[in-house]
């Protein structure tokens, strides 16, 4: 199973937002952030660990932990334009908090 789905467009925009940050590492780590709109993935530069796996992608290393694998399943980054802007997107294979948001949360009230 591949971890990550990502086109070799997504790979040169990624490599572009990477270089004119002047990030010099290819190990990309997959993060999984809880907010109130719900689970949201990101992605941060890392070395892989114990527990991970890898896969790499055009000179790019992307790094998950397993139990997000087992939660989530693969994941796919997808570029997408709007006007002259372009945006980079992780998308994960499964949803178990689907349907939960803010309206499964009790903190407001």
């Amino acid at each position: 199973m591949d971890i990550v789905k990502v086109s070799s467009a997504a790979v040169e925009n990624l490599k572009d937002v990477m270089k004119a940050q002047n990030l010099e590492s290819n190990n990309l780590r997959i993060i999984a952030s809880a907010g109130w709109g719900g689970v949201s993935f990101n992605l941060v530069l890392d070395e892989p660990g114990a527990n991970d796996k890898a896969e790499e992608h055009e000179g790019l290393n992307f790094i998950v932990k397993q139990d997000l694998i087992d939660t989530y399943g693969s994941f796919s980054l997808e570029t997408i334009k709007r006007g002259t802007q372009t945006y980079l997107q992780l998308v994960p294979e499964r949803d178990p908090d689907a349907g939960g948001g803010c309206s499964s949360c009790t903190s407001c009230g």
